[in-house]
């Protein structure tokens, strides 16, 4: 079993420090060829474990660069990327802008291997939970009436598009083989979920429907639905007022 240690070696890496933040992997900064490098192991049950042929996939289109990586563990070395598109001074129509271009990019890569969604939120097809039958019924009929399933990011956030190489770029992707409009759960609820108003939900979909050429209505629906079932899986007997605010924004 590799550990950072024998990955450092592998790829010729100098380690410095370990950075915080990731629960879900151990993720160490470095150095190789006098480059800033990152050398990314994820936990053996983690989702991320499985992503990498998405985060392959990506790394020519919108995805950060995949320097080298390890098939038996999904870990990766990576190039060390700089803030996070939450941190400029931008606003949040432009940012709003980039994360539709980036993900719209993402829809050219190769399609791999990869759950459905329906798959991906297996545990909630097979709920038989009240709050849930609506935004069922709701993703499954966008997906029926899809133009064509495409491998999308899955949790496509402020936190998850990083400055790269003059341009911001994407990690830590789930890969889900969907709904391009499905791209707009994770985006319509963050950075900060206690300032999400139906009128900047209203504003961000808007935005993204002028960029992909897509239907308001299709985005609204993924948006709110997908939103539920994330509530969901945080606690199935909390608060949904977060979504019920991104329902208004209809």
């Amino acid at each position: 079993m590799q550990t950072i240690e024998s990955l450092a070696r592998l790829w010729d890496v100098s380690l410095q420090r370990r950075l915080p933040g990731s629960t879900c992997s151990e993720v160490w900064a470095g150095t190789r060829e006098g480059e800033a490098v990152v050398v990314k192991l994820p936990r053996a049950d983690a989702e991320e474990a499985k992503s990498l042929p998405t985060l392959r996939s990506f790394s020519r289109w919108g995805g950060v660069e995949v320097l080298a990586s390890d098939e038996e563990t999904g870990a990766c070395l990576l190039p060390r990327l700089g803030h996070t598109i939450d941190e400029s001074d931008l606003g949040d129509d432009e940012n709003t802008r980039i994360f539709a271009h980036v993900a719209l990019a993402l829809r050219q890569s190769e399609k791999v291997e990869a759950p459905s969604f329906e798959q991906f939120a297996a545990d909630a097809f097979s709920s038989n939970d009240e709050v849930l039958s609506e935004p069922l019924r709701l993703i499954s009929r966008q997906v029926e009436t899809a133009k064509e399933l495409t491998l999308i990011h899955g949790d496509l956030h402020h936190f998850n598009l990083l400055w790269g190489d003059g341009c911001y770029v994407a990690i830590d992707p789930k890969g889900i083989l969907t709904d391009l409009a499905s791209e707009v759960v994770a985006w319509a609820r963050n950075p900060r979920p206690e300032r999400v108003t139906p009128e900047k939900t209203r504003r961000r979909l808007e935005i993204i429907a002028d960029v992909w050429g897509e239907s308001y209505g299709r985005l609204w629906s993924w948006a709110w639905a997908g939103n539920v079932i994330s509530l969901w899986w945080e606690d199935p007997k909390g608060s949904f007022a977060l979504a019920d605010i991104i329902r208004d924004a209809k």
